[in-house]
């Protein structure tokens, strides 16, 4: 079933411009699933934009990235932080991306737009597009702060908890773990390594 073009919402067009420099026929936006995403889902969250398969990904902010895997009916997916808008944007059913982590600049090809139906780590899809979907605010640093939650608890430091600094804490998980702080808060060890080094001990994971 081929994809069928959707009058683009506001936000269909936003990310047209953030991710591919306006490229694209936008096939799905958040709500009910139109007939071509039936099949997988009755309500879609996210805005399906239909390219070429491998349309370089050029966001037009500085950010930062990361590769997340083949996650289900998603396929290929990577997390983007936008500083400016302090928002993380999900970007699905890749067919690559240029490195696992790290910064970007505007307009720095991140990777290349996929799902060709059949092909490995393209998902549920029915044609070649990006799927994107956001949520407020850093998720990395969400995940930072539950960690530093846990470091600090039951500080040994008698009468006062140790001052843990946010930055401090992101920047000893990534050179320690490469950024992977989904890992880090899901692996005792890892947890006691960083609580050792700032004084902390874990309470509670």
């Amino acid at each position: 079933m081929a994809f069928q073009a959707q009058k683009p919402s506001d936000l269909g067009l936003q990310l047209k411009t953030l991710f591919l420099k306006g490229q694209g026929v936008v096939t799905q936006n958040p709500g009910p699933a139109v007939s071509s995403t039936r099949q997988f889902y009755s309500t879609h969250k996210g805005t399906d934009i239909g390219v070429p398969d491998r349309t370089p990904i050029t966001p037009n902010f500085a950010g930062q990235y990361k590769s997340l895997g083949v996650q289900g009916g998603y396929g290929n997916r990577a997390a983007v932080y936008n500083p400016q808008e302090d928002r993380t944007y999900y970007l699905s059913h890749l067919s690559g991306m240029n490195a696992p982590t790290g910064n970007f600049q505007p307009g720095e090809s991140i990777g290349y737009t996929g799902g060709t139906k059949g092909r490995y780590g393209s998902g549920n899809t029915t044609g070649p597009h990006l799927d994107v979907e956001s949520e407020q605010g850093n998720t990395f640093a969400k995940l930072l702060s539950g960690i530093i939650k846990s470091v600090s608890k039951n500080s040994p430091v008698s009468g006062r908890q140790p001052k843990l600094d946010l930055s401090q804490m992101f920047g000893s998980a990534r050179q320690k773990y490469g950024d992977s702080l989904r890992a880090i808060s899901r692996n005792p060890n890892k947890l006691n390594s960083l609580a050792q080094k700032y004084g902390g001990r874990v309470f509670k994971i």
